[in-house]
């Protein structure tokens, strides 16, 4: 994996190499911190070429209500 694009402490923008996928990893919780990770979809990752900040307001969906994502988390 590589990392694309880091907010620290927030969230980081992924890319496997062999497979061309992207990834969104989201910090979640608060007393109890986690990693959610989620596949970008086609029009997400276009948003995100165009400009890098463009999958912060979804970062924030998931950091607020990660259940929500839960058929989306990997």
């Amino acid at each position: 994996m590589r990392v694309l694009y880091e907010n620290p402490y927030f969230y980081s923008v992924l890319q496997d190499e062999k497979t061309n996928e992207y990834f969104l990893e989201v910090t979640c919780g608060r007393t109890a911190v986690f990693l959610f990770r989620v596949k970008l979809r086609k029009n997400e990752i276009e948003k995100f070429l165009e400009n890098e900040n463009a999958l912060e307001p979804l970062a924030y969906r998931i950091m607020d209500a990660p259940g929500s994502f839960l058929k989306r988390k990997i």
